[in-house]
C-alpha cells in the first residue's frame, strides 16, 4: 500500500477560490489555515504533482491556469508569474503526467 493522502483540494468556481483540507487518519477533513486561497475566475479543476510541492488549477472564465506552491501544513502560495495562459481557450482540467525521480 502506498503513502496515505495527506491534503484535498477543491475548486469552488462560484468563489473564484480553492478550499484546502489536511484529511485525518480516519477521512475527516478539516480546514487548512488560511483556506479559502484566492484563484483565477471559475476555477473547475485541481491537480497536484506526484511530490505533492505544487497544486494547479484550471480557471475557465479568466482562460488561464493558476500555479502554486504547497507548504507541509497544506497551504497554498501562488508561484511567480502564476497566473499562466494555457495552451486551449478555456481549460476545464489539469492533469499531470510523468514518473516520480
Amino acid at each position: 500500500m502506498g503513502p496515505r493522502a495527506t491534503f484535498a483540494y477543491v475548486a469552488n468556481r462560484g468563489s473564484n477560490d480553492v478550499s484546502a483540507y489536511s484529511i485525518g487518519s480516519n477521512g475527516a477533513l478539516t480546514p487548512v489555515p488560511g483556506s479559502p486561497f484566492s484563484a483565477g475566475l471559475g476555477p473547475l479543476s485541481v491537480a497536484v504533482d506526484p511530490m505533492a510541492k505544487f497544486a494547479y488549477v484550471a480557471n475557465i472564465d479568466s482562460n488561464d491556469i493558476s500555479a502554486y506552491s504547497i507548504a507541509s501544513n497544506g497551504t497554498l502560495t501562488p508561484v511567480p508569474g502564476s497566473l499562466f495562459a494555457p495552451a486551449r481557450v478555456k481549460p476545464a482540467s489539469v492533469a499531470i503526467t510523468g514518473l516520480i525521480p
